[in-house]
């Protein structure tokens, strides 16, 4: 990669010249027929990304956090919703539901007061769901598809990356056709949140950071502070990748370095960033105003897990990057990343440079950025994939560098390999999508995975109830299964005002949600049994009775 600005020519090509150039070249590869297999190919695999990311939006469950991106971008506010589900009233599914849907009182206003109620959310996506929640649809269905619009955006973001890295040739390609193929996209494609956004930006900044270094033109130095201040609304962890893109340009420029444009360069670089940063100072402002819920709604991070769950939960996400075939843990799967790390060290020492060095710089960034608070202080960072997207992407793009080089090399056998691994990931890929396209559940659900089960369980019963006491999850999780409840079904939330009975009868079958030591109090004639594979939810049964036959629920007294 050659970041010197390139020399004028003499007689520039205007760009309908370059155009036409373009087309009659693909013309020309088209007719023979390894052009019309590779044109067929992509036309399939384009079909493929555009049928998976749009179809079944609704399929897969709405958890937690996307109920909360839906209330917070119709603009109902945290003390609304604790108010509408713990008032010590009964509840149908549907009145918790209206949760959920657009509301004449709540405009933009609400909606704007409710984006800053979580200031560890930059507003941005939220921002662009407000405008298509006005679209007659769902209003899962309308946030789904704008992050899914986005997902499909990334992967000529990251052909084009690649490609101003590494210059034409299979490696752009291949980039592009990992991350289409990769099952992990798939599903933050399909997720009410702004990962995907974050994951655009991230790429288009470091593409436009590469062109203005190159170029040094004022228009590429533009849409790089613009790049950057989006990337900034969109995700707070963006300034890592500021940081990130310093170290390397400080590479560039070491004493004794020829790359780049020196000082000049480096001053337009640090104009662009104070200039977003500049522009981010609303937000940072209303951090500093709301530090209190700051605190509050990321304090889970500090609980503590065990050096045995960060490997374990390390090994689930970068396999789960290239092979994810059932919603539960695959350890099977885990020798995958003996190649992965051979690979990785391979691309550190024959990757062209500077390119190499900021794509690993972005993996190691972000990798000590979610594992040293694990392992220094304590911390659960690293039981979620979402915190570890762009290290995961800085993988794919180092493996793609290697089928990518084996693919155009001299050697035969350097070939066949190559040709191996992009089959075998595409394989992989494409069986782990169809099987999440299948699947009404995923990992990525986290603790709300089991809901559709429990519902089921809840939807079978004449005159079921839930019971719920105010707790951090507590408010999600009942509006979350509320989506799959059938209208029988009874919600009562532990009142906040103060100590008020449930409304519980002999026949009737209770499940129970957070309960505080008050609702024990009230269910001291009932067994609580934990339902298998939450920690949240608990089946209550009368003592008198036989164990229930409900196969959720743990064999636990």
């Amino acid at each position: 990669m050659d970041l010197k600005k390139p020399k004028p020519h003499r007689s520039e090509t205007s760009g309908h010249e370059r155009f036409q150039s373009i087309l009659m070249d693909l013309t020309r590869s088209l007719r023979s027929p390894p052009g019309y297999l590779v044109f067929g190919a992509a036309a399939a695999l384009g079909a493929w990304v555009l049928w998976s990311r749009f179809s079944g939006l609704d399929q897969l469950l709405i958890w937690h956090d996307e109920v909360f991106s839906i209330a917070r971008v119709l603009g109902y506010s945290v003390a609304e919703i604790q108010r509408t589900l713990f008032s010590g009233k009964l509840l149908t599914p549907e009145e918790i539901l209206n949760l959920q849907r657009p509301s004449p009182d709540h405009g933009w206003r609400e909606s704007l007061a409710a984006f800053t109620e979580h200031p560890e959310h930059a507003p941005l996506y939220y921002l662009l769901g407000r405008l298509v929640i006005g679209l007659p649809l769902e209003p899962i269905i309308a946030l789904r598809g704008l992050a899914a619009c986005f997902g499909i955006l990334l992967i000529p973001a990251v052909y084009a990356l690649m490609q101003a890295l590494f210059g034409r040739g299979p490696i752009p390609w291949v980039a592009a056709v990992i991350v289409a193929c990769s099952p992990l996209h798939l599903l933050y494609d399909q997720e009410a949140r702004q990962y995907s956004l974050w994951l655009l930006l991230l790429t288009l900044s470091c593409l436009a950071l590469v062109h203005a270094l190159r170029h040094d033109r004022t228009l590429d130095w533009s849409l790089y502070t613009l790049s950057n201040l989006a990337g900034l609304y969109t995700h707070l962890p963006f300034v890592i990748l500021i940081a990130v893109q310093g170290v390397w340009l400080f590479a560039l420029h070491r004493p004794g370095s020829t790359l780049g444009r020196g000082r000049r360069q480096v001053r337009r670089w640090l104009l662009a960033n104070a200039a977003a940063l500049l522009a981010f100072l609303p937000w940072i402002g209303v951090l500093i105003l709301n530090q209190e819920q700051f605190q509050s709604f990321t304090g889970w991070m500090q609980r503590p897990i065990g050096i045995k769950e960060i490997v374990s939960a390390w090994a689930d996400h970068l396999i789960a990057t290239f092979v994810d075939l059932t919603p539960s843990r695959e350890p099977f799967w885990w020798w995958m990343g003996v190649p992965l790390a051979w690979i990785a060290w391979r691309f550190s020492r024959s990757a062209t440079k500077p390119a190499a060095w900021l794509i690993l710089l972005l993996a190691l960034a972000h990798v000590a950025v979610v594992l040293g608070p694990d392992l220094l202080v304590g911390g659960s960072r690293s039981q979620h994939v979402r915190y570890a997207l762009p290290a995961l992407l800085a993988l794919e793009l180092m493996v793609a560098w290697w089928i990518g080089r084996g693919l155009q090399s001299i050697d035969l056998q350097g070939q066949r390999w190559g040709m191996i691994g992009l089959l075998a990931l595409l394989g992989l890929g494409f069986v782990s999508q169809t099987r999440i396209k299948q699947a009404e559940s995923w990992s990525t659900k986290h603790f709300s995975a089991q809901n559709r089960a429990i519902a089921q369980i809840l939807n079978r019963s004449e005159r079921p109830l839930v019971l719920a006491s105010s707790h951090g999850v507590s408010a999600g999780e009942l509006i979350a299964l509320s989506h799959w409840l059938e209208p029988q079904v009874r919600l009562w939330g532990e009142p906040l005002s103060g100590a008020q009975p449930p409304p519980l009868a002999d026949d009737t079958p209770v499940v129970v949600l957070t309960p505080s030591q008050h609702l024990l109090l009230t269910l001291s004639a009932y067994r609580l049994r934990p339902i298998a594979g939450t920690w949240q939810w608990q089946l209550a049964e009368p003592r008198s009775a036989e164990p229930s036959p409900y196969s959720l629920s743990d064999d636990r007294p």
